[in-house]
């Protein structure tokens, strides 16, 4: 393509994610020509291909064209100037030339769009499905690479409850930073906006169709969104989309022309998308809680109104709720997840109130999260906590997935031996962590 940006790299030939309808980005790995040959420098490129603008509907619609690069350069520039650990990281900033659109951000090794697509390949006599196909399947896979370690290349490696938990999290805790401090409403939340770092964590992106939302942003204070589905025919089935993926839109955002929006907005979607990823596998075509194509509004709408109730029992085939503690655990889970896919924005629940539910307050998913912050813990809370984690780790089969270990668990562990006063106390659960 020739951009500026992408001289500064060594960019692999093979794409690393695919772009699509609702990505739209096609991404690269990249290393930084002047850095040795570290993962440190590694990085990922996103690119489009200004060539999508010449084909229909974007050829003959300068309007179309202007409304895509615009939602494009947002999202870049939104990253530029917002800073969260659990949103996409920017390293470069946009470079928009005559071709091409490119930016640059850490590394991230594939979406959950692309998890859930890998899941499909299995289904589809090998033969993979369209981004369009795939929809929301309902379990999140990684990779597992021949070396050990994650990637998007190798093996299909089953995702863990306490993973998919604490990824959630990950989401929630940028949409709390979006909503309170960026006073921000997302308005595509998806899995193609979900993207996945080496070490298994989930980041935020998609930030192209975001808005300002002033004051507290209450349910009964909803405003225009600035954008409307139910386009003009043909432009529905274009290529790329410049609107997000109806089946994650809240109810309200297509009711009308210009769609109405609000913080709660993005609750539905986070509720949506939740649901789909805990079903797992086992729920087949089930996992679609919405049987509607991606341009029939009125289908859509009616649907959303027959969300509910649901019942613990859409849970039965799914291998995250097969352990007797993990099933103890869908009574607060169907509780947040109605409250959170109500058609009606102001009972669903606050950003802050996802992120207290008690189903992210089980002793396991506390303990988890508690390490990964425990560089943050002055000295006597780090070996309180230590010597109460490795009868976890013995005892709770939860804790005994090995990619959840070597992403979620190791890495604290390491980071705690930089104190030789808790050598006594990490050392027991490192050596632990290392024979599974």
């Amino acid at each position: 393509m020739g951009n500026p940006l992408l001289k500064l790299y060594s960019v692999d030939k093979e794409k690393a994610i695919d772009g699509g309808r609702f990505l739209r980005w096609t991404i690269y790995r990249g290393q930084q020509k002047d850095r040795s040959s570290s993962a440190s420098s590694l990085v990922s490129l996103f690119c489009f291909d200004k060539k999508a603008l010449t084909v229909s509907p974007f050829s003959s619609s300068p309007s179309l064209r202007s409304s895509l690069l615009s939602l494009l350069q947002q999202e870049a520039q939104l990253l530029q100037r917002l800073r969260h650990p659990q949103l996409l990281h920017l390293v470069e900033p946009l470079q928009d030339d005559k071709n091409s659109l490119v930016f640059c951000t850490r590394l991230v090794e594939t979406t959950l769009r692309e998890q859930l697509y890998e899941q499909c390949r299995p289904h589809s006599g090998g033969r993979g499905l369209s981004s369009s196909e795939a929809g929301p399947y309902s379990s999140a896979y990684t990779r597992e690479s021949e070396d050990g370690g994650s990637s998007t290349r190798g093996k299909i490696v089953p995702l863990s409850l306490l993973e998919i938990k604490s990824g959630l999290l990950d989401l929630g805790e940028a949409l709390q930073f979006l909503h309170a401090d960026a006073q921000l409403v997302h308005l595509n939340v998806n899995p193609d906006s979900v993207f996945f770092t080496p070490k298994g964590q989930w980041r935020l992106g998609g930030l192209g169709f975001a808005q300002e939302i002033i004051g507290d942003g209450s349910a009964g204070k909803l405003v225009d969104c600035g954008f409307s589905f139910g386009a003009p025919s043909g432009s529905a089935q274009a290529q790329v989309s410049v609107v997000p993926p109806l089946y994650y839109s809240a109810p309200e955002l297509a009711a009308s022309h210009p769609g109405k929006c609000c913080r709660a907005s993005d609750i539905f979607s986070l509720g949506l998308l939740m649901a789909e990823v805990l079903l797992g596998a086992g729920a087949g075509s089930e996992a679609r809680l919405l049987k509607t194509n991606e341009w029939d509004v009125s289908a859509h709408q009616a649907q959303c109104q027959r969300l509910l109730p649901l019942r613990s029992t859409m849970f039965a085939n799914s291998p995250y709720f097969s352990m007797p503690s993990a099933a103890a655990s869908l009574p607060t889970l169907i509780a947040l997840l109605s409250s959170m896919l109500s058609p009606d924005p102001s009972q669903r629940p606050s950003i802050e109130q996802f992120l207290q539910s008690p189903f992210f307050q089980d002793m396991n998913m506390r303990a988890l999260r508690f390490l990964e912050s425990l560089h943050e813990k002055d000295e006597s809370q780090k070996i309180q906590f230590l010597k109460g984690f490795l009868p976890l780790l013995q005892q709770q089969e939860e804790f005994h997935h090995t990619n959840l270990l070597r992403n979620r668990v190791v890495g604290p562990l390491l980071d705690a031996l930089a104190f030789p006063a808790l050598y006594p106390f990490v050392l027991p659960n490192l050596f632990f962590v290392i024979k599974q």
